[in-house]
């Protein structure tokens, strides 16, 4: 269900928005509460798009950063 809502968010508002990174960063801890290792590839995948559009030092970047060093 959440992976869902986070497909319909990414084509409404692009792969490379702040509130599609935010819920990125949520699915994937919800993934890795459920044991799923493919949260942190979600987590990887969010840092990246985060770094390269906002910085390493923007709050999301190192909220994202932070989610994926407890992955």
């Amino acid at each position: 269900m959440h992976a869902q809502f986070l497909q319909s968010r990414e084509r409404f508002l692009g792969t490379d928005h702040c509130k599609i990174l935010n819920s990125k960063k949520n699915l994937a801890g919800v993934l890795e509460n459920l044991g799923d290792r493919a949260a942190r590839d979600l987590l990887l995948e969010a840092l990246e798009v985060a770094a390269r559009n906002f910085g390493a030092d923007h709050p999301l970047t190192v909220e994202i950063a932070s989610a994926l060093g407890r992955a």
